[in-house]
């Protein structure tokens, strides 16, 4: 299973990849860390979290478990999670960092936790708690908290086909922000600004998973 595949579903979902998600995963590749005996979680390629509960840390790691990541599974001794793009949104608003988040799962894997999981982790992270979706005068509009994002954004297939005004957009999905902020709504002030970028209000669902 595919580190971003799985993520990401799981993401679109709001739920995890499923229970039976970890039979169909072949882990025969996994390396344990120096000192795994002592750490209390397994960090697949998925986004699955397995936790031996037997742990001397258990509330702390628990407590960690339970703001980044979503249960799936908990009985008495091993208790399993799934981090989900939902999860870490919900993290990010209570103020942790990603770089945080990757911190700590690499402190408490039992091991060595792939660098494409961690790099996908950290591009989710670059939109987390940085893009918004509002409504406005019953017509959407994508908001970023900055430009660059906000060309980030229209560079997806997805997004870019969601525009409304496919003028501001040149090949590859590039967004022409001057562009957009001449034809912005008379007597706005946008020129230090980051313009709101209208979309199709059919097409909400796609944008939002995109922008995720």
């Amino acid at each position: 299973v595919a580190a971003t595949d799985a993520v990401t579903t799981a993401g679109d979902c709001g739920g995890g990849t499923g229970a039976g998600s970890l039979e169909r995963e072949d882990l025969r590749d996994l390396q344990l860390v120096p000192g795994h005996a002592r750490r209390p979680i397994w960090v697949l390629p998925s986004g699955r979290i397995i936790f031996e509960t037997f742990h001397p840390r258990v509330a702390e790691v628990t407590d960690f478990l339970m703001v980044v990541a979503e249960p799936v599974s908990r009985p008495e001794v091993i208790h399993e999670y799934q981090l989900t793009i939902l999860s870490l949104s919900a993290a990010v608003s209570t103020g942790i960092d990603i770089e945080q988040v990757i911190k700590v799962l690499l402190l408490l894997s039992k091991n060595v936790v792939e660098d494409a999981f961690l790099q996908f982790i950290r591009s989710k992270g670059q939109t987390i708690g940085k893009t918004k979706l509002i409504l406005r005068n019953n017509r959407h509009y994508l908001e970023a908290e900055n430009v660059e994002l906000l060309r980030r954004l229209c560079a997806h297939p997805d997004i870019a086909q969601s525009v409304v005004r496919q003028d501001i957009l040149g090949p590859e999905g590039r967004l022409d922000v001057q562009r957009l902020r001449d034809g912005a709504p008379s007597g706005a002030d946008q020129s230090d600004e980051v313009p709101s970028l209208e979309i199709h209000s059919n097409r909400v669902e796609e944008v939002k998973a995109a922008a995720h």
